[in-house]
C-alpha cells in the first residue's frame, strides 16, 4: 500500500516562506496625514511631480497573499518623458534598506509552493487508486516439525499483490494530477502579479504605476518604514509605523 502524505500547515507555511509578520500603518510625521479611500490608507506627496501610495497590508505575513505591498502611483507635471520602474521605489526601515521582491522572485514563489502542494495531492491520489485496485494473496501457512507434531502451525500474513500494469496507471495519474493542480493553483496567482510595477515612461501629464511588495524579514517592529519614490529629480518619502 503507498503511504499518504499530509499537506502540514507547518510544513507549508515553511514551503511559503512563513517567518515575519507585523502591522504598518500611515505615520503622523508624514507632512501630509493619510486620507482614506474605499477603506486603504492613501498618502499624496506633490512637488513638479505628484506620488501616491496606498497601503495594500495593514496586517502582513511571508505568506504570497499577505506580503507587504503597497499601491505607487507618479505623475509627470514636467514637459519631457520620464523613465519610472521598481527601481525607482526604495524601501528603509531605520536605516537598513528593505528588499523589494521581483516578479521572477515571486513567480518562482508561487510555482514552487504550487509544485509542492500538488506533488502531494498526486501521490495521495495515486495511493488511493493502489489501495483501490490491489488484490491479496489467500492466507498460506507454513509448517515445520515441531507444528507437524503438535498439530499447530503458523499462519503466514497476508501479503498485497500489486499488478505492474496497475502501477503504471497510478504512476500516470499521479502526474497528470500533480500537473493539472500546479496549473490551476499557479494560473490564478501569476495573473495577480500583473498588477507589480513595471517598466514604464511617464509622457507629460500622464501618470503611471503599480504594485511593490516588500520582504518582511526585513521590516523591524518599532523602527518607521520609509518609502522613497524618485520620479526625475525628485524624490518624495512616506513613513509609515511597523509593529507586531
Amino acid at each position: 500500500m503507498m503511504a499518504r502524505r499530509l499537506i502540514l500547515p507547518a510544513v507549508a507555511c515553511v514551503l511559503a516562506g512563513c517567518t515575519s509578520s507585523g502591522t504598518l500603518a500611515p505615520s503622523r510625521a508624514n507632512p501630509s496625514p493619510a486620507i482614506v479611500e474605499h477603506g486603504r490608507a492613501l498618502l499624496r506627496s506633490s512637488k513638479t511631480h505628484a506620488v501616491a501610495v496606498v497601503l495594500l497590508t495593514p496586517q502582513y505575513e511571508a505568506r504570497m497573499s499577505a506580503l507587504p505591498a503597497f499601491l505607487v502611483v507618479a505623475a509627470n507635471g514636467g514637459e519631457t518623458p520620464l523613465p519610472f520602474s521598481p527601481g525607482n521605489v526604495r524601501a528603509f526601515s531605520g536605516d537598513t534598506e528593505v528588499k523589494l521582491y521581483t516578479y521572477r522572485e515571486l513567480a518562482w514563489r508561487i510555482n514552487l509552493a504550487a509544485e509542492r502542494q500538488a506533488e502531494t495531492i498526486g501521490e495521495n491520489a495515486a495511493a488511493d487508486f493502489m489501495e483501490a485496485h490491489s488484490s491479496q494473496v489467500a492466507q498460506s501457512h507454513t509448517f515445520d516439525l515441531p507444528a507437524i507434531t503438535t498439530g499447530r502451525f503458523q499462519p503466514t500474513t497476508a501479503t498485497p499483490v500489486v499488478d505492474p500494469a496497475l502501477a503504471t496507471v497510478a504512476l500516470n495519474q499521479m502526474v497528470k494530477t500533480s500537473q493539472g493542480v500546479a496549473e490551476s493553483i499557479t494560473a490564478p496567482q501569476l495573473d495577480q502579479l500583473e498588477g507589480l510595477l513595471r517598466e514604464n515612461v511617464i509622457e507629460p501629464g500622464q501618470r503611471a504605476g503599480g504594485m511593490v511588495k516588500l520582504h518582511p524579514e526585513d521590516i523591524k517592529s518599532g523602527l518607521p518604514l520609509k518609502l522613497v519614490v524618485s520620479i526625475g529629480d525628485e524624490k518624495h518619502e512616506f513613513l509609515f509605523d511597523a509593529g507586531k
